[in-house]
């Protein structure tokens, strides 16, 4: 491939990237992205048409690169720049906005701004006039959602009622709280004059512009009718089989059928039982029910500061560790720091957040410490260990200032990707050593059945017509989790359809690709070696990572089948 195809292909990720941004600008203040901290995202037809034109003029000129000659470096960055335009038009396509209405911060809607709201931090003064600006915006935003809700309502594509009943809940919930609001309270950038005026004018900005809208998104979103809970699936909305099975190859990356992957889940779901009865065994918890009715009683009652202090030190000794199995350089220390109570009252699972590039923010593993649950207890480990080190953070941190890596591929999550190297991490993390009981230990294997069995559920919801009640009885019959976790988890599902098969699947094809470098190199596999061809190349689809791995085994002078 000439110089000038390369330089191509970088500039066209770039085009991509800035694309992106001004389509989803509220992602590029959380990632500390300069240049559209006052926009809002359109969410208009005009907008969308004019996306996917762009997308499928990017699309062309990607694809007339495709038949160059190419080393395996450009072969990987043509990949990611492929799988993301095929993913945005996907998602465009399927206008998720107009039939999903959801507590949860899973799409556009006002769940997305209360979880930005709690990460909102200004340093400037700039800043601090742009948020005033978005605030007012953000009124023209919640309409335009539920404009999309009702085009989708007349389509016959209708939200589930169950989920837009805590939808409504929680929109309530925040207009009658009368404790401090997180859209207005910012501290302002320090030592600034201007503060008091500032403050006065993202008060009024909240008054005036985002509650009228909320309570307008309320109202509209109350009148609509919506589909049960027995009809929670894509397959009972006009499109929704075919929908589904584009979300299957969106999220896994790879050529699976809904299935395949259903069948998957089954396999490893008997296998993680088998193993953790067999690890309960030896804590003299006798069978399934006993090994869950252990681990359900461990996250009751946990104290909130206690388990933050308790996975700030389990991340810290993975922290320790880590030198001796990633190259240089590692990230700076990972924070752990409580969501704020809007969001913790939804059942919000513990997650993680970027750095900003600005440093106006750190690498954050955000705890639910206003309704602790899941990572509280014997899963208090291998979730810090997922969501931190030698999770999300060391994966994503570290590759915020690699400048050489486009932003595309810094920025922009493939689910397969990330979500499998944090499972990935929790296998790996039982490799070095870091879990500090049986307990944590058998944490750790129910965590992975939790995940093996989102398999069986999200497709049992999706592409076979499980009620969500059915979806519930699989998971409290075969995962240690409280009832009330594991409905939020299958109204994940329902909310965000396809999202939750990539963190297995990603998993068992990471493991897949290090044990066939393994058996190529023998004696010569290196650990470090092997995570820096997995994670240095930014977010990839999976096939794009099995052709890194190769690279790294050839440049090591390997041969023979991989």
């Amino acid at each position: 491939m000439s110089t000038r195809a390369v330089s191509t292909a970088a500039t066209l990720a770039d085009e991509l990237f800035a694309l992106y941004l001004d389509r989803e600008p509220l992602d590029a203040t959380l990632w500390g992205l300069p240049g559209h901290d006052a926009e809002v995202p359109a969410l208009t037809a005009e907008a969308d048409a004019a996306y996917v034109a762009a997308l499928e003029s990017l699309r062309a000129r990607a694809q007339s690169l495709a038949g160059t000659e190419q080393s395996p470096a450009e072969r990987i960055r043509l990949a990611a720049l492929l799988n993301t335009i095929t993913a945005q038009l996907a998602i465009v396509g399927l206008a998720a906005v107009e039939y999903t209405a959801s507590a949860l911060a899973v799409g556009d809607g006002p769940a997305l701004l209360l979880m930005h709201a709690s990460s909102t931090k200004i340093s400037t003064a700039e800043q601090a006039r742009d948020l005033v600006t978005r605030t007012h915006a953000y009124g023209g935003y919640i309409d335009r959602c539920a404009d999309r809700l009702r085009i989708g309502s007349a389509a016959g594509r209708t939200p589930v009622a169950s989920l837009a009943a805590r939808a409504v809940a929680q929109v309530d919930g925040y207009l009658q709280d009368d404790g401090p609001d997180p859209f207005s309270d910012v501290a302002p950038p320090a030592d600034w004059d201007g503060a008091a005026a500032w403050q006065r004018e993202l008060q009024a900005a909240v008054e005036t512009s985002l509650r009228p809208a909320l309570r307008r998104w309320r109202d509209a979103v109350s009148e609509l009718s919506g589909r049960s809970d027995d009809e929670c699936g894509l397959l009972h909305l006009p499109g929704g089989a075919e929908a589904y099975d584009q979300l299957v190859a969106l999220h896994t990356t790879l050529s699976l059928s809904a299935r395949e992957v259903h069948e998957i889940g089954v396999a490893a779901v008997a296998e993680l039982v088998e193993e953790g009865v067999r690890l309960g065994s030896s804590l003299g918890l006798d069978g399934l029910a006993a090994v869950n009715e252990a681990v359900r009683a461990s996250m009751v009652g946990a104290d909130a500061e206690e388990s933050m202090e308790s996975a700030r030190r389990a991340i810290a000794a993975a922290e320790r560790v880590c030198a001796d199995v990633f190259p240089a350089p590692l990230p700076p220390p990972c924070v752990v720091a409580a969501m704020s109570e809007h969001l913790g009252r939804t059942g919000m699972a513990p997650h993680y957040t970027l750095p900003a590039a600005d440093g106006s923010r750190p690498g954050t593993y955000w705890f639910n410490a206003t309704e602790p649950a899941t990572g509280s207890g014997w899963d208090l480990e291998v979730t810090a260990f997922h969501e931190g080190v030698p999770g999300h953070h060391l994966q994503c941190a570290r590759l915020v200032t690699a400048d050489e890596v486009p932003a595309l591929q810094r920025y922009l999550a493939v689910n397969a990707f990330t979500e499998g190297w944090a499972l990935y991490a929790e296998v790996l993390a039982g490799e070095l050593g870091l879990y500090s009981s049986p307990q944590m230990r058998l944490g750790a294997v129910g965590a992975s059945l939790f995940r093996a069995a989102r398999l069986v559920v999200d497709t049992g919801i999706h592409a076979l017509g499980w009620t969500r009640s059915e979806a519930l009885g699989y998971l409290l019959a075969r995962v240690p989790m409280a009832e009330q976790a594991l409905a939020a988890e299958v109204d994940r599902y329902i909310a965000m359809p396809g999202q939750a098969l990539s963190y297995f699947i990603g998993r068992r094809e990471l493991l897949r690709l290090r044990a066939a470098a393994q058996d190529r190199l023998g004696e010569r596999f290196d650990l470090a070696g092997f995570h820096g061809a997995v994670i240095d190349r930014g977010e990839l689809p999976l096939p794009a990572v099995a052709v890194a791995v190769e690279a790294w085994i050839d440049s090591l002078g390997a041969s023979g089948p991989g």
